[in-house]
Order: C-alpha cells, then sequence, then structure tokens
C-alpha cells in the first residue's frame, strides 16, 4: 500500500468531520476537563495503540492495510456515535506521523525534472491525495511561514486546519468557480533565511511609457484593450538596470507594475537571467514582470533566477474607467485560475492584480481558503487609498501584502500629481519584534519628472522574521 491511500483517508475524513461540525466545536475542543481527555486517551491507547507508538514504527504498520482498515473502521463507528473529538484526535497524530512522508511529495512536487513545475494547470496534480471525486477538497504539504503566529490558524478562522501541523487542506466547494494551480519551489531564499530577512524589490518602471489603448464593442458594452506599448524598447532597458540593480541589493523577490509588459520586454529580462554566472551575485529568486496584454488576458508571468517561467498568473477582475462621457471596462476574459506558490519559511505566495485585491469576497477567500501568507500587487491604479484599506483585512491571517503603481499611469489619466504620491506600500504584520513593527510603510513618489533617473528607480521592503 503506498501513502497515496492514507493521505486519501486523511482527505475524506476531514470533509466528513466538517460536515458534521461548526466552528462552535472547535472552540470547545481544547477546553475540555482533564478527566475527558483522558478517557479519550485510555480508550485509544486501547483500541488503536499504534497511534502512542514512535512515528517510524507507526508507519510501518501503517503501510499494512489492516492498520488503515482498522483506523476507518474506528472513525466510521465515531461518527455513528459523534465522537468527533476521537476523529480530530486521530487526525492529529496521523498528520504528526507523517511529517517524513509528507515531506518527500513537498520535494518530489518541487523537483524541476517532474511533470507539471512550470505551473500548466493539472487538477490535483501537487496534492497528497487523488480522491477528489470522493471528497471536494485538496490535501496539500504545509510550507511554514516564519513570521505567522502558531495560534493565528484559531483566531482567525477555527477549522481542522488549525491542529495540523504538516498537511493543510483547500475545500473546494469554498472556492466557487474559481480552480487553483500549486507551484511548489525549491530553496529558493537561502539567503533569506540565514539573514532572517526577505528582501521584496518594487519598482513604478518608469514614467513614460506609452501605451497604445484601443477601444471596441461587444454586447453592446464598451471594453478598451492594450494594443501596444510604443516605447518598449526604452521601458525595455530600464526595466534590466532595475533588474541588476535588484541583483547588487540582494533582493530576493522583484515586482513590476502593471500594464508595461511586452513580449520584448519579458524575453529580455529572461535572456538576462538564463545568461547568470555562477560566481556573481544571485538574481532574486522570483521575478514578476511587468504585466503583458494579449488575447484578452492580463497576465502577469513570473521567472525564477534561472529564467524559467513558473507561473503565470491572470487578471480575474476588470478595471472600468470614464473617458469622454462613456465608461470603458477592460476586455480580458477572467480563466477562474489562482496559482499559489508554495515555499518553505515563506509559506504561501499569491498574486492579485490591481483589480483583483480591491474585491472584498475574493481577497477574503485567498486569505480564509488558499491561506495566503504574502501578496504581491502589480497595479496600474489612479491612487492608493483603496488599497491600502482593503490589503488590512490582510493583518488578521498574518499576510503581509506588497502594492505598487507605475508612473506611467499620471499622464494618460490626467491625475492630480497630489493623488499619484505614493508608489507602493508595505503592510508588514505577524510576528513582531525590536527590529520591525507591525505597520504601513509607504514609498513616495521620486519626482522626476523627465523619467531620466527611471533605471535607478527601486523601492526595497524588508520583511524580518
Amino acid at each position: 500500500m503506498q501513502y497515496r491511500e492514507v493521505f486519501n483517508f486523511m482527505a475524506s475524513t476531514i470533509e466528513r468531520l466538517e460536515k458534521n461540525t461548526d466552528e462552535s466545536f472547535f472552540d470547545t475542543y481544547d477546553a475540555k476537563v482533564w478527566k475527558k481527555v483522558e478517557r479519550l486517551k485510555r480508550k485509544l491507547e486501547t483500541i488503536l495503540p499504534e497511534l502512542f507508538m514512535e512515528a517510524k514504527v507507526f508507519l510501518e504498520n501503517l503501510l499494512t492495510q489492516d492498520l488503515l482498515q482498522r483506523v476507518e473502521i474506528i472513525c466510521d463507528k465515531a461518527f455513528e456515535e459523534k465522537n468527533y473529538d476521537m476523529i480530530l484526535t486521530i487526525l492529529q497524530k496521523m498528520d504528526i506521523f507523517l511529517e517524513e512522508p509528507v515531506e518527500t511529495y513537498r520535494l518530489m512536487f518541487a523537483d524541476k525534472r517532474a511533470g507539471n513545475w512550470n505551473g500548466e494547470l493539472m487538477e490535483g496534480s501537487k496534492c497528497l491525495n487523488d480522491n477528489f471525486d470522493v471528497c471536494n477538497l485538496q490535501l496539500l504539504p504545509k510550507c511554514a511561514c516564519k513570521w505567522s503566529h502558531n495560534s493565528r490558524e484559531k483566531t482567525a478562522s477555527n477549522t481542522i486546519n488549525a491542529y495540523l501541523k504538516n498537511c493543510y487542506y483547500i475545500s473546494l466547494d469554498r472556492l466557487g468557480k474559481y480552480k487553483v494551480n500549486h507551484i511548489f519551489l525549491p530553496e529558493q531564499f537561502e539567503r533569506a533565511s540565514w539573514k532572517h530577512c526577505l528582501r521584496i524589490g518594487m519598482t513604478p518602471l518608469c514614467n513614460m511609457a506609452e501605451l497604445d489603448v484601443g477601444y471596441f464593442v461587444e454586447n453592446e458594452t464598451n471594453y478598451f484593450e492594450i494594443e501596444n506599448v510604443q516605447n518598449e524598447k526604452e521601458v525595455k532597458e530600464i526595466a534590466l538596470n532595475q533588474l541588476e540593480l535588484a541583483k547588487e541589493n540582494d533582493v530576493d523577490i522583484m515586482m513590476y507594475p502593471e500594464m508595461l509588459g511586452t513580449k520584448c520586454v519579458l524575453d529580455a529580462l529572461c535572456e538576462k537571467l538564463e545568461a547568470f554566472v555562477e560566481d556573481e551575485k544571485e538574481y532574486p529568486g522570483l521575478v514578476l514582470c511587468p504585466t503583458i496584454w494579449k488575447d484578452r488576458k492580463n497576465i502577469c508571468v513570473v521567472f525564477d533566477r534561472e529564467g524559467d517561467a513558473i507561473a503565470e498568473q491572470e487578471k480575474q477582475h476588470a478595471y472600468s474607467y470614464p473617458k469622454e462621457g462613456n465608461v470603458y471596462i477592460e476586455g480580458i476574459i477572467p480563466n477562474n485560475v489562482i496559482n499559489v506558490i508554495h515555499c518553505e519559511g515563506i509559506g504561501r505566495i499569491v498574486i492579485l492584480i490591481c483589480k483583483d485585491a480591491l474585491k472584498r469576497e475574493y481577497l477574503h477567500m485567498i486569505l480564509a481558503e488558499l491561506k495566503a501568507t504574502l501578496i504581491l500587487i502589480p497595479s496600474f491604479s489612479t491612487g492608493s487609498y483603496d488599497f491600502g484599506e482593503m490589503t488590512q483585512m490582510c493583518r488578521a491571517y498574518d499576510c503581509c501584502a506588497l502594492w505598487i503603481n507605475t508612473c506611467s499611469v499620471g499622464e494618460p489619466e490626467n491625475i492630480k500629481p497630489d493623488r499619484m504620491e505614493i508608489k507602493g506600500t508595505f503592510l508588514r504584520t505577524g510576528k513582531a519584534d525590536s527590529r520591525m513593527k507591525n505597520e504601513t510603510l509607504e514609498f513616495r513618489n521620486c519626482n522626476r519628472e523627465d523619467g531620466s533617473d527611471c533605471k535607478e528607480c527601486l523601492y526595497i521592503a524588508e520583511l524580518l522574521f
């Protein structure tokens, strides 16, 4: 028997337990009196003594069909008797014992040589279980986040996830129309780990990008699309210089803004990363390219430091704006796919492109269901206020959030300079210490009107842990 059967059992049991309990059960689970806890322990020692053996012995026994069958029978009877305390205790014990197999799966998912590593969607391809037809639930390796409180899960939304250490699950029923694509990274941020500091670089890129905007009518609705960036060569050279600047400043994650990407710009960034020389300083572990508009999609391509495209996050919510007495909406066709980038020490990274971060229910789903610990928001926006207000929701989940705008939005939108003063924000939350308190930092306009120094423009946010 393989571990897949064990994970399938855990997934189906989690789903059954969720359907038979509510948050009040978990609120009282930890408050049971000592006598009841001891009674449950003695009963389990009698009917399932393997739960109290060493992990190695338990796993050896678990891989025989007999033990798993006995666990299933015991849980079925516990469900009949509504003994949910026993079921949750068994799940907790199994999660702890399965630490080594779960880590083996995580490393396998992160191996570039394995299929589907580069972010091509294949439902459930990076999950521990594969019984989605039985339980509408994904069981996944849980990557630890260094700045999250141990008790945050219980405080924000008390579910079975709060009692699992090595696994976590996503209920597909609560995702509605959305699908999730999981990307597990190898050790991308070793430098950040030993420095206890993740350095995230953000740049508005430039203040002189010239966008060709097209307008069309479809189904009696006004739409706009980005047809081209006229001066893409100038934008490309600035972007390349900023990437070099990020390398020189030991940046771990680099983020460009929305809308200013073209095939020319992305190809140049990719070639720069691919040409990395081993004895030089490293490029950022992740590079969020300026989003590119093509085929009715607004896409953020994510490169690793070797220039491999590990994800393509599409914008899910269209931006609209008034023009000459009419309102035009961004002509994107969403694919309803959310990429979750898993990395040990960082947790789970999710990219929200501009308007995506302003949709309350969508943001809440990203936080409560996908358990995001770091949200990155490339933007082409008329101001920072709404983003600052909405991302405060992240505090309840120990999720840090970074937003970057572009100076190039000011002129075509005829925006007053004071509204464009703030170019980026960094919401720091989670474990606070003497080196850094929880706060929102603002990165302000450089006021370089001629754009001559845009190539040197790089904001750096330090996430200490």
